[in-house]
């Protein structure tokens, strides 16, 4: 039997520290009641007893505890960025949910597991028992959201994959890790510290693009969805992009980009006949790179035709040396009001295209051309 190799370094998800295996730290178990220590991983603790099973992240400070399937499977940490009230959180919170369901039947089967009792219960509380259970939006003022603001969700996918020669079926292991992030952190150039951390840890990143942020097209859909706040969308991708490049200005930057269009529920009538982004993506056991093509560029074609539209799209193409546009509605219609869902439910539309075409850049599943 193949054993696992160990990784060589992997990133705490609470403060983003690069951290060696050999520098996790243990703790004693309840036997040593007051004489308890926190030290370095070994075999036995400080008073010659087994230690408790969990590690803990050794940068001064944090402490916070890494769950087994992360500190022993590749993480891939991909940071989920927009303005306020773009619809980051509903994002995050329907494509678990797919992930777990939908799209793991579609591949064959595949498992996405929430990973430790703090994703799990963050999961419950700020996203699946509000949008499932509630119908409810996801109000970023809640004080259930604000409690668990800095949690990261860690989760577990095990993608199983048959070898081209033998026929035996492998898995393909990893581990997600989503933050969210106050859109106010990227403008703010004093609050950017811990963004900074977030972003230079990140394999890849969705930055979720409002459009009824976007004057033109807030015109053209009418004025009864407005959002309660309106950040220039542009200027947001320009903070990500001056957090990522720190001193490199003359350098693209290598970090994969998906360019999120959010909520096309409500684009829908001033969407182009025929149009990709209305059906729902053929991604069955890979990812489709025709039709991620073709979204790709009709998404790029309808944000070039907005407000400000050339300067972002010139800004990602001339910046990102992997970028790729997509168009998502995370509800499938838009709700009732502020507070209240739809009357049917969640019926999401392509919700899972990013994270399907990040997981291709990473390896986990496989990517295939069909036809355009």
């Amino acid at each position: 039997m193949t054993r696992r190799a160990r990784r060589p370094q992997l990133r705490c998800p609470h403060c983003w520290t690069t951290l060696r295996p050999a520098e996790l730290h243990q703790r004693c178990s309840d036997e040593c009641g007051e004489e308890s220590t926190t030290f370095v991983t070994a075999p036995q603790c400080p008073h010659g007893r087994t230690p408790v099973s969990a590690q803990y992240c050794s940068a001064p400070g944090c402490g916070r505890r890494l769950e087994r399937d992360y500190t022993t499977n590749p993480a891939h940490v991909i940071a989920v960025v927009g303005s306020s009230e773009s619809g980051k959180s509903t994002f995050v919170g329907v494509l678990v949910n797919e992930l777990r369901n939908r799209v793991g039947e579609a591949f064959d089967g595949a498992s996405v597991e929430l990973v430790g009792d703090a994703s799990r219960t963050r999961y419950r509380e700020v996203f699946g028992d509000f949008l499932y259970r509630r119908g409810r939006t996801l109000r970023r003022t809640d004080s259930i959201r604000a409690l668990h603001a800095l949690e990261p969700l860690v989760f577990m996918l095990r993608f199983p994959r048959r070898g081209r020669l033998s026929g035996r079926e492998r898995l393909r292991t990893g581990v997600a890790v989503f933050y969210d992030t106050a859109g106010e952190d990227i403008l703010d150039a004093d609050r950017r510290g811990r963004l900074e951390r977030y972003l230079a840890a990140a394999d890849g990143i969705v930055f979720v693009l409002d459009p009824l942020q976007v004057p033109s097209v807030r015109e053209a859909v009418g004025t009864g969805v407005v959002p309660a706040v309106a950040q220039d969308q542009v200027e947001m991708v320009q903070g990500v992009v001056e957090v990522l490049r720190g001193s490199g200005a003359g350098e693209r930057i290598t970090t994969p980009l998906a360019l999120v269009v959010a909520k096309t529920d409500v684009l829908i009538d001033h969407l182009p006949p025929a149009t990709a982004v209305t059906r729902p993506g053929p991604h069955r056991g890979a990812y489709d790179e025709g039709d991620g093509e073709q979204v790709h560029d009709e998404v790029r074609a309808m944000v070039h035709s907005w407000t400000d539209g050339p300067r972002l799209v010139d800004l990602v193409r001339t910046t990102f040396e992997q970028h790729r546009f997509f168009a998502v509605s995370a509800l499938g219609v838009p709700p009732r009001n502020a507070e209240e869902l739809a009357p049917d439910g969640i019926h999401p539309l392509r919700v899972e295209d990013p994270m399907l075409w990040l997981l291709t850049r990473f390896g986990i599943i496989p990517g295939r051309r069909g036809r355009r």
